[in-house]
């Protein structure tokens, strides 16, 4: 990668990259005014707000809207063509998040790794100016595509005005069947994916920027690993290893599918209990606390998972070239701007260790609001955006349907709309009477049980902006026993694993019931319930790890929704928790494959633990209103002695 900096600059960079390599002991944020920081020209990353706050649309609704669809397509054609050598296109901004591994905009690498900010409480908000950074080019091409316009142009250029990126909602219950939408395949003619584009003067075909990112050329230094350093464009699901591979839309879209049930409860589930902003945003391990191991970032590596399945997508160092990727991480952006809109108050502890190192944090050191967010400038002068300064989406022009001009109450209410359906919550029937159909669930009844402990330091999980000790006050039964009228019980496979325990990307698939041997087949199994990521590093590009430091991540695979179901077949009754266990002791399985669904045994991935949680939940009596969930108890009973399963005296 070649970078545009003059003779003089470029011997400033130099000079004060061993200036920075003496002084790094001290943490980034307090050489904000050092020499590391000034500089002649870096690019100042505004957003929008001089054009206005406008909402950023969900990609299938900005496809209603003709100018502004037509612009984005023509606009991210035109980015992705631009130079690789331009600081500005599409290869280098995308080149920030992972290879090649080299500065951008003058901030020097410390190791060799990307800047992105994994399993480090930074992530929700590292990716809020990335993504403006993104949306920012993206719009100053759309307004040139719209001034070019010869027929319809004054409709186009009002167009271009409130243009903002779209993102994809692959939580969403699926719209005409799908959840992957059919524009990221488009019209495929064995060679090239293509788009039709109704435009002013008739329809037109173009190249469609959707599915893929071209490299020109492919560089074998910025992309050195195989077989990324031999396939000439991004792909996903890839049929092969070679250099004629090509991408499998459709596996990749029934595996979306498949899984949308899974991710969409878990967003649900840490909006309802997952308060705490280090707890919901990333995916380190905190041991001990059953309650906390979901979060926004591992629900976000389901997805990369999913759709790169040993392509681009699926791996840290080479995400970002997908064009998928900036609609994914563009929902993660509103799916935190929705806990924000209805956890307004809570924010960032004061002080936090990452076990993750990136490009220029260390494994081990401190961060917090006001850690710079390195390599992006909120001017030309150097000065770094913070979690702080970036901590609301309208500093950088934007808002989003759920969070424009939000309450506590108009937030739960929208994401109860959207999702409550396919989620596998409850309301009360007042509420339902008054405002919607019921949705599938049961009261739950049981008694005590010996394969079971309960965490009695865990506090209920509150309501929206609650302390945990108002939240104790709620009423929620946290026993076994018998349940009263609007209470059910949730129960959730948790899962914690060394994120490097195969040296690269790998799923742990969730069965509730017989399945295919054949690994190849597991995303596809009707009895899977969910396929958790592990989102990765390539294997020699892992400098940033501490091998000193734990790097287990953790995530969640909810199984209420497939036990309800289960339990409407005759085949469970849910009001016995014993019964419920010695179903789930019988038919909950679990295996591990490599994005290349090579099957891996249990047994030989490092830290696997596998486990089962309830929590008793107190129905919702409003639609703007979220259950009151307890303390989670621990079914250890249910994998103990299973390769990879939770036994009794292990920590949960």
């Amino acid at each position: 990668m070649v970078f545009q900096f003059g003779l003089h600059s470029t011997l400033f960079f130099l000079l004060t990259s061993v200036i920075a390599s003496i002084v790094y002991g001290v943490p980034l944020q307090d050489q904000q005014d050092s020499q590391f920081s000034r500089r002649a020209s870096t690019l100042a990353i505004t957003g929008l707000k001089s054009s206005g706050t406008h909402q950023r649309l969900e990609i299938r609704q900005l496809q209603k809207n003709t100018p502004q669809w037509n612009l984005f397509l023509l606009a991210l054609n035109r980015f992705q063509g631009m130079s690789q050598s331009d600081r500005s296109s599409y290869y280098q901004v995308s080149g920030i998040h992972g290879r090649p591994f080299v500065p951008w905009d003058g901030v020097q690498l410390q190791q060799s790794a990307g800047y992105c900010t994994h399993e480090i409480v930074l992530f929700p908000t590292w990716h809020r100016p990335y993504l403006a950074l993104y949306e920012q080019i993206l719009y100053g091409i759309v307004q040139e595509v719209a001034n070019e316009m010869t027929q319809d142009k004054s409709t186009y250029v009002a167009a271009a005005k409130t243009f903002r990126m779209p993102y994809w909602d692959w939580a969403a219950p699926a719209q005409g069947g799908q959840v992957y939408p059919s524009f990221f395949k488009g019209t495929w003619t064995g060679t090239q994916s293509y788009l039709d584009l109704s435009l002013p003067n008739g329809t037109t075909r173009i190249v469609n920027p959707l599915y893929a990112f071209k490299f020109h050329p492919l560089s074998a230094s910025d992309l050195p690993n195989n077989p990324f350093d031999i396939w000439k464009s991004t792909l996903r699901y890839p049929s092969s290893k070679t250099a004629s591979a090509t991408s499998r839309n459709d596996a990749v879209a029934a595996q979306i599918l498949q899984s949308q049930p899974s991710y969409s409860q878990r967003f649900m589930n840490i909006l309802q209990v997952y308060w705490k902003f280090e707890h919901f945003g990333n995916e380190g391990w905190i041991p001990n606390s059953p309650g906390t191991y979901d979060s926004l970032e591992s629900i976000h590596d389901q997805i990369h998972g999913l759709v790169g399945n040993g392509g681009h997508m699926a791996i840290i160092d080479y995400s970002a070239f997908d064009p998928i990727f900036w609609l994914h991480h563009a929902n993660v952006d509103r799916l935190f701007a929705i806990w924000q809109a209805i956890y307004p108050n809570n924010w960032m502890p004061a002080k936090n260790q990452i076990k993750y190192g990136t490009a220029v944090l260390k494994a081990g050191q401190n961060v917090d609001t006001n850690t710079p967010l390195a390599p992006f400038h909120k001017d030309t002068s150097g000065t770094f955006w913070t979690s702080s300064s970036a901590r609301y989406t309208t500093t950088f022009g934007y808002t989003y349907p759920e969070t424009d001009g939000a309450t506590v109450s108009s937030a739960k209410a929208a994401v109860n709309k959207l999702y409550g359906p396919s989620s596998g919550k409850k309301i009360t029937k007042r509420a339902m009477q008054a405002t919607a159909p019921d949705s599938s669930s049961s009261s739950s009844s049981s008694s005590s049980s010996a394969g079971t402990t309960t965490n009695k330091g865990l506090a209920a999980a509150v309501a929206a902006g609650v302390a945990p000790a108002a939240a104790a006050s709620a009423n929620v039964a946290t026993t076994l026993q018998a349940l009263a009228p609007g209470y059910y019980r949730e129960w959730i496979t948790n899962i914690r694993v060394e994120k490097m325990a195969l040296q690269t990307a790998f799923f742990i698939h969730i069965f509730l019931g017989d399945f295919n041997p054949d690994p190849a087949c597991w995303s596809f199994e009707p009895n899977l319930v969910g396929s958790h990521a592990v989102f990765t590093p390539f294997t020699n590009a892992s400098a940033a790890l501490d091998s000193a430091l734990s790097s287990i991540v953790t995530g969640t695979i909810p199984l209420t929704r497939t036990l309800q179901a289960q339990a409407d077949a005759g085949q469970v009754d849910l009001e016995d928790c014993e019964a419920v266990e010695g179903y789930l002791r019988r038919n909950l399985h679990w295996r591990v494959t490599r994005m290349d669904d090579t099957y891996v045994p249990s047994a030989e991935v490092q830290d696997l633990k596998v486990s089962v949680v309830s929590s008793v939940v107190k129905e919702a009596e409003a639609l703007d209103e979220f259950p009151t969930w307890g303390e989670f108890t621990v079914h250890p009973g249910i994998t103990e002695g299973r390769d990879g399963g939770l036994c009794a005296g292990d920590d949960s």
